[in-house]
């Protein structure tokens, strides 16, 4: 058995009778893109309901991940797309990944999250997003994007991160 078969194959045994919302769940993916000079798109602690994949095109960037367990370990606002973290309470415990160019990257609904482009590095890259059914504010998302395109009004109302 081949390394990716058994991959699969163990998946699919630890996951039996756990429905994730990864297929029978979904809506629409939405893509995002970024092209960015010495940081990111969102260089801030944030987490939102959806999960999604972010394709590296090119450079690399490192991304902070922090399991929504530790969410309470947070002083935060809601923007209407996502959990915005504006102060750490108590020390949470961190995941750092690289991603580089030609990595993919899945990140779970919920996970905090925050981006960093290596200074003088231009990095540019897309994210699909999956919302899962009932999920009202990401079809709103949809909604506001196609009337109005640009919502960047959207997080008028979150305080800059220091």
């Amino acid at each position: 058995m081949d390394e990716r078969h058994f991959i699969k194959e163990s998946l699919k045994k630890s996951l039996q009778g756990t429905d994730l919302g990864l297929t029978s769940q979904m809506v629409g993916p939405v893509l995002t893109y970024f092209l960015h000079a010495g940081r990111s798109a969102v260089y801030y602690l944030h987490a939102h309901m959806d999960h999604f994949l972010s394709f590296c095109l090119k450079a690399e960037k490192t991304w902070t991940l922090i399991d929504p367990l530790y969410m309470d370990q947070f002083e935060s606002v809601w923007s209407g797309n996502a959990e915005v973290m504006l102060k750490e309470k108590y020390p949470a415990h961190r995941l750092t990944i690289k991603q580089e160019k030609g990595d993919i990257l899945y990140v779970p609904p919920w996970w905090l999250h925050e981006t960093n482009v290596p200074k003088g590095k231009k990095n540019a890259g897309f994210n699909i997003h999956f919302g899962i059914k009932r999920q009202i504010t990401f079809h709103i998302a949809e909604l506001v994007n196609h009337w109005f395109g640009d919502a960047t009004f959207f997080y008028s109302s979150v305080p800059t991160v220091q």
